[in-house]
């Protein structure tokens, strides 16, 4: 039996770009202008003293990765960029739609009796 995927809760800038098939340049102005919200972590922190020479990493979330991807799509359809902005920002359901549903869950042979209906 194989283990099911992991779902990573961060990707990223690297990830981002390639699962949502877009530039470092887009990625870079989409946070700049506030499409999307990246989080910060120091690479490679060993000790204090090693913080010269080393840089920070975008991180983001996979809620984010999806509004990238959404916003490619978007874009890739031929939305104008003001409306896939606005879309993507708003959240609305264009963007919503791209994410799947958590499937119900299995309650099996419940012990819940069904609840009486009186009219």
């Amino acid at each position: 039996m194989t283990a099911p995927p992991v779902i990573p809760t961060r990707y990223t800038s690297q990830q981002v770009r390639q699962l949502a098939g877009i530039t470092y340049r887009q990625l870079d102005y989409w946070v700049r202008i506030g499409i999307l919200e990246a989080d910060w972590r120091l690479h490679d922190l060993r000790t204090i003293t090693d913080l010269q020479g080393i840089g920070y990493n975008r991180v983001f979330s996979p809620a984010e990765l999806v509004k990238a991807q959404a916003m490619a799509q978007m874009l890739a359809d031929g939305i104008s960029f003001q409306q896939a902005k606005r879309a993507v920002i708003a959240g609305h359901r264009v963007v919503w739609a791209l994410v799947p549903l958590p499937a119900e869950p299995d309650l099996g042979d419940s012990e819940l009796e069904p609840a009486e209906v009186t009219p």
